[in-house]
C-alpha cells in the first residue's frame, strides 16, 4: 500500500502517526525515517524531529545538500512550527509566553529561569469547553521537549503527558499542525478528531477508537477514497478490529458479551465520522446459544459490494461467515506474489475466496490452480477472477477438495509447481479428521515441499496463537534444511515494525 507524502525541493513532507519515532531507537525497530526510505527506495536525512507519540507535519531532505540548507534554517529560527495541544488545565488568559532555560539533566529535560533563556513559546487559545481547553504554541527556538515544557511551565500541563504532570489519557494530545520552510508551500496537517469536537475526549474508548484511525489516515489518506480497503484497528485495541472494506466498515466483535446499547450508540457515531455504513460481526463463542445475535447493521449496508486491495478488485458479502471475504493482513504477501507470478505454475491451498489466485494471475502465471474443500468458496473466487478482467487469460484449475488430499493425490501424480501458497487454519474437522496445525505443520509443510519445484518458492502463513514466529520459524528450518526462510513482514495498518505480528508469514525458496 502506497503511504501519503508530499514532495517539495528535494524534499519530502509527511503527517506522521503516533507510535514511529522519528528515527531507530534500536537496530531491531526502524524509526519513521528508515521505513519512509524502504518504502521509496531512496535515502533521507533527518532535518529536525518529533517526539514518538507527537503527530502531524514532519520533513526529510532528500540529498545531503539539502539537508545541511535545512540545518541552517532550523539553526537560524527561520522555520515556523504550529502545534495544537488539548489541557484538561483552566487557564483565565487567552495568550501566554514562556521564556526559559531548557537544557538535559541525566535523562530528562528540565526548563528553568536560573540562567539567561535559550527558548521561547507564544501560546494563544483556540477554544474551550466544559473540560478541556484546545491551545496553539509558536515556538520561536527548537529545544526538545520545549512546548510540553513551557505549557507545563504555564499550568496548561499536555493531556496524556504524564511525564511533565498532565493528566493520564489514552495519547498524548500533542499535534505539529503546520510546518513552514522558506521557499516552500506551508505543510498542514489536520489534527486529530477530538481537537475539534473536544467532548469527545470524555469517552475514552471512543478516543482510542478515533486514535486508532487516525493513525492509519495519517499514513494512507485512503478514507476519501470509496474503493480502498484498510485495516483500521488491529490488535492495539483486543475488543475488536475495525476494517475499511470500500464504502462498507466491518468490526470483528472479540468480546464475549455482545454490544451493548452505549457501544451501538458509540459506533454509530464513528459510522456518521467515516461516512459509511457499519457491519458489526460478532465472533463465534463456542457452546454459546446459537441462536443469539451475532450481527448487528449501522445505516444501510449492502448485502453485496465490491472493492480494490492494491489494484486486485474483491467481491464481498453479508451472511457469509465471520468474515466478508478479504483477509487484509494477506496484503504485503499478495503483492509479492503478483510480482514473482510471471511465467510460474502457482497452487493456492486453503484458497478462501481466492485472492491470492487472482494476484497470481494478474502477474502474469502460466497456470494458477486453486484448492479449497468449500465449493462455494471456490464459486466465489471464480466471481473474483471475473470482476479483475486481466486475470481472465490465465490457465486456471479449481479443486473442492481438502488440502491434505489433494496434496497426497498430487505426489502420487508427481505434479509440480513453482509457487504455492498454503495459509491453513489453526483448526478444522474434516469428516472424521480433525486438523490442529500445532501438531500437524511438519505434515502439511512435507507435504507442500513434496509438490514443490526445484527452485521454487513456499509461502506458508498462519495465524495460531499458541506459536510464536521463532518457534514456527524454527520448525519450517527443520522441514528445509537447506532451503532459505525468511519472515515476511506486515504493513504499517497492522502491527508496527519490529512488534510481533498476529500473522506469522514465512517465504520457504529451494536454491
Amino acid at each position: 500500500m502506497k503511504v501519503h507524502f508530499h514532495t517539495g525541493q528535494d524534499i519530502i513532507f509527511f503527517d506522521k502517526p503516533a507510535g514511529l519515532p522519528t528515527h531507530a531507537p534500536d537496530p531491531g525497530r526502524p524509526g519513521l525515517v528508515e521505513i519512509l526510505e524502504a518504502r521509496l527506495g531512496r535515502k533521507l536525512w533527518v532535518v529536525h524531529r518529533l517526539d514518538k507519540t507527537t503527530t502531524g507535519a514532519i520533513a526529510f531532505a532528500t540529498t545531503a545538500a539539502r539537508a545541511e540548507e535545512l540545518r541552517q534554517d532550523f539553526e537560524q529560527h527561520r522555520v515556523r512550527k504550529t502545534y495544537w495541544f488539548v489541557t484538561d488545565r483552566v487557564s483565565t488568559e487567552d495568550t501566554l509566553e514562556r521564556e526559559s532555560w531548557i537544557e538535559k539533566q541525566g535523562n530528562a529535560f528540565v526548563s528553568s529561569d536560573r540562567a539567561q533563556a535559550n527558548s521561547k513559546t507564544l501560546f494563544k487559545r483556540i477554544k474551550r469547553s466544559p473540560f478541556f481547553e484546545l491551545w496553539e504554541a509558536k515556538p520561536l527556538s527548537g529545544k526538545p521537549h520545549q512546548v510540553r515544557l513551557h505549557a507545563a511551565d504555564l499550568g496548561l500541563n499536555i493531556l496524556g503527558d504524564t511525564l511533565y504532570g498532565g493528566s493520564s489519557f489514552p495519547h498524548l494530545c500533542l499535534h505539529a499542525l503546520t510546518l513552514e520552510i522558506p521557499g516552500e508551500a506551508p505543510w498542514t496537517c489536520p489534527a486529530p478528531r477530538f481537537f475539534e469536537r473536544l467532548g469527545i475526549a470524555r469517552d475514552l474508548e471512543l478516543v482510542r477508537i478515533l486514535a486508532s484511525v487516525d493513525r492509519r489516515e495519517r499514513v494512507f489518506r485512503l478514507l476519501k477514497k470509496p474503493d480502498e480497503t484498510l485495516r483500521l484497528i488491529h490488535t492495539e485495541i483486543p475488543d475488536y478490529r475495525l476494517d475499511l472494506l470500500g464504502p462498507v466498515l466491518w468490526c470483528h466483535w472479540y468480546r464475549e458479551q455482545p454490544p451493548t446499547e452505549l457501544d451501538l450508540e458509540r459506533w454509530d457515531f464513528v459510522r456518521s465520522i467515516l461516512s459509511r455504513p457499519l457491519v458489526i460481526q460478532k465472533r463465534d463463542d463456542r457452546g454459546k446459544d446459537p441462536n443469539s445475535q451475532k450481527q448487528w447493521i449501522l445505516g444501510e449496508a449492502p448485502e453485496l459490494w465490491s472493492a480494490l486491495e492494491d489494484g486486485r478488485r474483491a467481491e464481498f458479502r453479508q451472511g457469509q461467515g465471520l468474515s466478508a471475504g478479504l483477509f487484509l493482513d494477506q496484503r504485503l504477501n499478495r503483492d509479492a506474489i503478483q510480482s514473482l507470478a510471471s511465467g510460474q505454475t502457482v497452487l493456492n491451498l486453503f484458497a478462501y475466496t481466492g485472492l491470492f489466485s487472482v494476484a497470481a494471475a494478474l502477474g502474469g502465471a502460466s497456470k494458477v490452480t486453486t484448492v479449497d474443500l468449500s465449493k462455494n468458496f471456490l464459486q466465489w473466487s471464480q466471481k473474483n477472477f471475473e470482476i479483475n478482467p486481466g486475470a481472465g487469460a490465465v490457465d486456471t484449475e479449481w479443486s473442492a477438495a481438502d488440502s491434505f488430499v489433494f496434496l497426497k493425490g498430487a505426489i502420487k501424480r508427481e505434479r509440480k509447481w513453482d509457487v504455492i501458497i498454503c495459509d491453513p487454519p489453526s483448526f478444522s474437522r474434516v469428516d472424521k479428521k480433525v486438523f490442529r496445525l500445532k501438531e500437524d505443520l511438519e505434515e502439511l509443510v512435507q507435504l507442500c515441499l513434496d509438490c514443490l519445484a526445484p527452485h521454487g518458492t513456499l509461502l506458508f502463513s498462519c495465524n495460531i496463537e499458541s506459536l510464536e514466529t521463532d518457534e514456527i520459524l524454527a520448525r519450517l528450518k527443520r522441514c528445509a534444511p537447506k532451503a532459505r526462510v525468511d519472515i515476511g513482514e506486515q504493513d504499517l495498518d497492522f502491527e508496527l515494525p519490529g512488534e510481533e505480528t498476529a500473522l506469522k508469514s514465512f517465504w520457504i525458496t529451494r536454491n
